[in-house]
């Protein structure tokens, strides 16, 4: 018969089918450890911390016995004064074993002490633990019903969980049982309890499976959800080594601030299954990683409650994004892949879904790496600037599974054997535009009035600090328009040249900066009939080669046959550079459709243009020049 390791394993019984089973308190993980040998039933089980084996009540002999972590199965003599019916075991750091039957009026205490005087005696707490020869056990006042028990090794004070859902203190010495205020309150049955050196106590539902941690504060008792273990449901009994810690855990810090989702509202709190790494020293994001006993939750709606160091700070994200990516550091020498699993709430709604999320793979090597995910914004999201949502991360040799919940990606909760999880604000960012400012003073179009604001579907260019024109370009929100487009800063000459009122073509030299690596359209308009509206056989068009430094780019426009420039009035010119390939597809059969609408780099300037009268004729008489009337 071989002891058992002091470990945080939970160890658990089932009544009637004569074997052990393990459940890892931190991942939910079990399964069958052994089957009794010899088989029997076995209930009121305790983990012995001086020697490291099990003993329980036997229910077929009455008998109590000893379990090695083979299973092995050892009677042991009979105990003067002991009855033969418990259903609560429980040891004390120096070995003593505490028995009891639901709602009895007395409790046990028997001394397995190895090599003790009076091992395998019943004794008295309150009185030396003297040996009992009579008038046995120790009243308890008032008797609860319950079915299993521990000793908190960091007061010495017996606990059990009733039916009702309230825990109860017993003093060993005295046998005084005092209700506690208990939050939250769970009825059921709980006949499975196990405790670690750290004090919290690991309560198993024996309909369900669930395993909820309690600890106790004060004349309270708080608990909450802790893990699901599914597996063996049913009577039942637990213990675990009392001096064993369970691993340190990493927790993420996503605001969790109420029950259910919601924008800033994530599941992040132990309570609601949040996502929790045990601890290792060879997998992890950045530098290393911080324990926590339970998600330090951000009340703030920062994720700041835990120390993260993943990326140096998250990328904004573009309001008109269709993917985002983000460049994680990571550490992994555990000598196995790792996967590293990433999701950002785009829709806001408190859930990291499966269309939200992005996967890499992370080898095991001796020196830090750097792995990029990238996410695709789902169709249909709308991103709306100056608001924040959130990104989660995690690592871990771990295979996460799709439990196939259309709500949430159960990778994103849950415990899992090893790695990190860090959560992140996201800052969702205006794209910084550039619009026009020819006038726009209503619907429709007209003599200085064009199609420049957002809302009449404007011309407007994301900005790039590669293709400009003049020095530079400015962003706004709308366009600037007034009545002589002076609203944005513009330069790409210094004043726009007279139009003569009998000018056949107009000339305009523009000066531009591409050095995009691509060749850039330079498209331009002068609305010469002021109709409001930019016109296919108003427009000219030239290349810019890409070139580090400043260029000059003529455009020469056509003044359409038939228009009448009328002098002393003004109308007004649009100038696009762009690495795009605008296109007219002539669904307008009043505007050329280059004018106006979106473009993903550049920028677009208007300018008004003066139409001035002709300049007159000269000619050059006898001697001197004079002007020639009618000419």
């Amino acid at each position: 018969m071989e002891p058992f390791v002091c470990d945080n394993t939970i160890i658990k019984s089932l009544s009637g089918n004569q074997s052990l089973y393990y459940i890892d308190p931190i991942t939910g993980d079990s399964g069958l450890m052994c089957r009794l040998n010899p088989p029997h039933n076995i209930n009121a089980i305790g983990f012995n911390p001086l020697d490291n084996y099990i003993y329980g009540l036997d229910m077929d002999t009455g008998a109590l016995v000893q379990i090695g972590s083979d299973c092995a199965l050892s009677q042991l003599a009979n105990v003067p004064g002991l009855p033969g019916l418990f259903t609560s075991g429980a040891f004390d750091l120096d070995g003593f074993f505490y028995l009891y039957l639901s709602a009895d009026p007395r409790f046990y205490t028997v001394d397995l002490r190895p090599g003790s005087s009076t091992y395998l005696r019943l004794v008295d707490p309150a009185n030396g633990f003297a040996e009992q020869t009579s008038n046995y056990g120790t009243p308890m006042s008032p008797p609860r019903y319950i079915d299993d028990w521990v000793i908190n090794p960091t007061d010495g004070y017996l606990y059990a969980i009733q039916s009702t859902g309230y825990f109860v203190r017993i003093s060993p010495a005295t046998g005084v049982s005092t209700q506690l205020a208990t939050s939250p309150i769970n009825p059921g049955v709980y006949g499975a309890m196990a405790i670690d050196g750290d004090g919290f106590m690991y309560v198993i539902d024996n309909g369900n499976g669930n395993v909820y941690r309690y600890w106790i504060e004060g004349d309270t008792a708080t608990g909450e959800f802790f893990v699901s273990s599914v597996t063996f449901t049913g009577s039942a009994d637990a213990t675990m080594c009392p001096l064993a810690r369970l691993a340190d855990l990493d927790f993420g810090d996503a605001p969790d601030q109420g029950v259910g989702n919601g924008q800033g509202n994530y599941n992040t709190l132990l309570a609601n299954n949040g996502p929790r790494h045990i601890i290792v020293d060879n997998l992890f994001f950045g530098t290393g990683v911080t324990a926590e006993d339970d998600a330090h939750q951000d009340p703030y709606d920062l994720a700041i409650g835990d120390v993260d160091d993943a990326v140096s700070s998250m990328p904004p994200l573009k309001e008109n994004a269709e993917t985002y990516s983000v460049t994680l550091s990571v550490r992994n020498s555990t000598g196995h892949p790792a996967n590293i699993y990433g999701w950002v709430d785009f829709n806001s709604d408190g859930l990291f879904q499966v269309i939200e999320s992005a996967m890499a793979v992370a080898p095991s090597q001796a020196t830090q790496q750097y792995i990029t995910l990238t996410f695709n914004v789902p169709v249909g999201v709308d991103l709306e600037p100056g608001t924040m949502t959130f990104a989660r991360f995690r690592i871990t040799t771990d295979n996460l599974v799709i439990d196939g919940n259309p709500l949430q990606d159960s990778r994103s909760v849950g415990p899992a054997s090893d790695g990190e999880v860090e959560d992140w604000a996201v800052w969702i960012t205006e794209v910084p535009m550039d619009f026009g400012d020819a006038p726009d003073r209503g619907l429709g179009n007209g003599q200085g009035n064009y199609n420049t604001l957002l809302i009449n579907n404007g011309p407007r260019h994301i900005i790039d600090d590669n293709i400009f024109f003049g020095t530079g370009v400015t962003a706004e929100r709308d366009a600037l328009q007034n009545y002589d487009a002076t609203g944005d800063f513009d330069d790409a000459v210094l004043s726009m040249p007279l139009l003569k009122e009998n000018a056949r073509t107009y000339t305009v030299i523009l000066r531009v900066l591409n050095r995009t690596g691509y060749p850039a359209n330079v498209f331009g308009w002068v609305d010469f009939n002021s109709n409001g509206l930019f016109e296919e056989d108003e427009a000219s068009v030239a290349v810019v080669p890409s070139q580090p430094g400043q260029q000059f780019v003529t455009l020469i426009f056509d003044v359409p046959y038939g228009v009448v420039l009328e002098p002393d009035t003004m109308t007004f010119a649009r100038f696009r550079i762009t690495t795009d390939e605008l296109v007219d597809d002539g669904s307008d059969p009043y505007q050329d459709l280059r004018s106006v609408g979106p473009a993903s780099d550049g920028e677009v300037e208007d300018w008004a243009v003066f139409i001035v009268e002709r300049t007159p004729a000269v000619v050059c008489c006898i001697g001197h020049c004079s002007q020639f009337c009618g000419g």
